[in-house]
């Protein structure tokens, strides 16, 4: 019987920060309810694999400075912790609707399903990167479109000729 190893991944938990923060233009500060924002390019500050080395993780062995790992009976290899931040000062572009709904001013997801963005990068590099993504998409769908039709052609042929 041979085993086989299979690889996946499972997020074990996904913590955002809740509490606004406030962005200032040189003409007054601005609180942004960030708590459903599509995060571009925050920088990462921390990664670290830790391995499993619970009981149930298995047998390992070690020798000349090598450990190896033998499998592990809790399916767990170990857990990635990864952090990203925003740090207080980074240059923001920020899209999204201000309101007054809570009694203040404060820039948030927009009223019509869209997302709040808030982006390390410049409006121009932001707007640069989603032009080039809807042109790859483009691309890419006029490209299945052209291969759908040659298939259902090749299928009406091969019906025609049998």
């Amino acid at each position: 019987r041979t085993r086989r190893r299979q690889e996946r991944q499972r997020v074990l938990s996904d913590q955002t920060s809740q509490a606004p923060f406030l962005v200032d233009d040189g003409t007054g500060a601005l609180p942004v309810d960030a708590r459903e924002a599509d995060m571009d390019q925050p920088e990462q500050v921390h990664d670290h694999f830790e391995s499993d080395t619970s009981p149930q993780a298995g047998s390992a062995f070690s020798a000349f400075g090598v450990s190896v790992n033998l499998g592990a009976d809790s399916g767990s290899l170990g857990y990635q912790h990864i952090e990203w931040i925003l740090r207080p000062g980074a240059q923001l572009y920020l899209l999204g609707d201000v309101t007054d709904a809570s009694g203040r001013l404060m820039l948030g997801k927009p009223d019509d399903d869209g997302d709040l963005v808030v982006s390390t990068r410049s409006e121009e590099e932001f707007v640069g990167a989603a032009r080039k993504h809807a042109r790859w998409a483009t691309i890419g769908a006029a490209a299945g479109g052209v291969i759908g039709a040659g298939m259902l052609i090749a299928a009406l042929v091969g019906l025609l000729v049998s």
